[in-house]
């Protein structure tokens, strides 16, 4: 078997079991939790020893990747007193192991993986929403999953989340595929009726899930491709009306009770509070954090210093699940305007291709992947999606097939 289909290979089980990992992990091993990051890291790593032998590495976006790598080094060589090691390495591959697969996609993607990438997320994340649209139908869960406060809040009201683990996650995996299958909705003057059909099965998948941030993030990221498009484009208003019709007639009342949450809930846990937790530890560290690994993960030493110094309250939640203000307290705001910057400039090259590229497909890719990103930024205010394999991975495989794409065609 050549490299090429070992790599192929290797590429499609990094989206499966990436996006299925809880599932997988609860129901035959516990390797499948890290699975994905040892395949990063494999590749990885056999993409620096070639680079070593043929002292040359093709690496998009080499300027930010080693910004964030000088960053990263520093702040954690500034709190090396105060990290736990362990901690340490479970949040750093949160926060990195995804760019470094820029580099490591470059190097393999060819034109031929592009379409077949594409078409495989199509047709994977089609598979998980009929098994969603099943679950909400039979108002049953394939399997028993707990949440951040151990027990089974998805039943209350019933949310759908398929083979991936959680109502949010499971949504938000959604939005690529319904974002690439809009474009070419949008773009084409001939109706694809089959692609109309995969759109309208994964918009219902969506909705289904009953996920606020993902339907919030839907509807912000079409009224930005909107504004770009400088015209009226009916079709993608007749797929947000319809969208928005299906949602709030399935889910007003949480829809109402998630923005209140924001807010209060009635455990006393909110975003909002762990934001204002957060502001004094944020001043008090401000340039370059309090280590990484010290607060807000899933990961960190909830009985560490840092939160007894600043009388951290967490209601038992093991996160505060907000990505920009555990990235903000952890590694200060030169390692945060790195990180931003690093996916900025990955958008603003998206940007770029849909100005001056000839390729449809290309152009598809890039203003998909750009509607994504605005998602990933959006969420990041109320999950962790911006340090998610699950999410991460998804956009540096578009990323890469739509700079590679561009690069050889220009």
């Amino acid at each position: 078997m050549s490299i090429n289909k070992i790599f192929t290979l290797l590429l499609f089980l990094l989206i499966v079991i990436s996006t299925t990992n809880s599932f997988l992990t609860y129901y035959f091993f516990d390797f499948f939790h890290f699975f994905d990051d040892f395949v990063i890291l494999v590749l990885s790593l056999f993409i620096f020893l070639i680079g070593l032998y043929t002292r040359k590495i093709n690496c998009p976006f080499k300027k930010p990747l080693i910004t964030l790598i000088f960053f990263i080094v520093l702040s954690s060589l500034i709190n090396i007193s105060n990290i736990s090691m362990q901690s340490f390495l479970f949040q750093i591959k949160g926060y990195f192991f995804c760019f470094i697969l820029l580099p490591v996609l470059y190097f393999f993607i060819k034109l031929n993986h592009q379409h077949k990438i594409v078409n495989f997320y199509i047709i994977f994340f089609l598979i998980l929403s009929i098994f969603g649209i099943y679950e909400f139908i039979t108002q049953s869960h394939y399997w028993p999953n707990l949440n951040k406060y151990e027990n089974h809040s998805f039943v209350e009201p019933f949310r759908s989340f398929s083979l991936v683990g959680h109502p949010n996650d499971y949504a938000f995996s959604l939005l690529f595929p319904i974002y690439y299958l809009s474009c070419y909705f949008f773009h084409k003057n001939k109706i694809n009726y089959k692609y109309l059909i995969i759109l309208f099965i994964l918009l219902t998948g969506l909705i289904f899930s009953l996920s606020v941030g993902a339907f919030f993030a839907l509807l912000t990221s079409f009224s930005f491709y909107l504004i770009a498009e400088k015209k009226v484009n009916f079709k993608a208003l007749i797929i947000i009306g319809i969208t928005c019709l299906l949602f709030f007639s399935i889910s007003f009342d949480r829809f109402i009770l998630r923005l209140n949450s924001l807010f209060y809930d009635s455990d006393g846990a909110s975003r909002i509070y762990f934001y204002k937790q957060t502001y004094p530890i944020i001043s008090d560290n401000f340039m370059f954090g309090v280590g990484i690994g010290n607060f807000g993960g899933h990961f960190s030493d909830k009985n560490n210093q840092i939160y007894s110094k600043y009388d951290v309250d967490m209601f038992g939640m093991n996160s505060i699940d907000s990505f920009y203000p555990q990235l903000l307290t952890e590694c200060g705001i030169l390692f945060f305007l790195a990180y931003i910057y690093f996916l900025i400039k990955i958008f603003l090259y998206n940007r770029k291709i849909v100005s001056n590229s000839y390729d449809e497909f290309t152009k598809l890719l890039a203003i998909s992947s750009n509607l994504f990103l605005i998602s990933l930024f959006i969420s990041g205010f109320f999950s962790m999606n911006l340090q998610s394999n699950m999410h991460m991975i998804t956009f540096m495989i578009l990323s890469s097939c739509t700079y590679y794409n561009y690069r050889r065609l220009s």
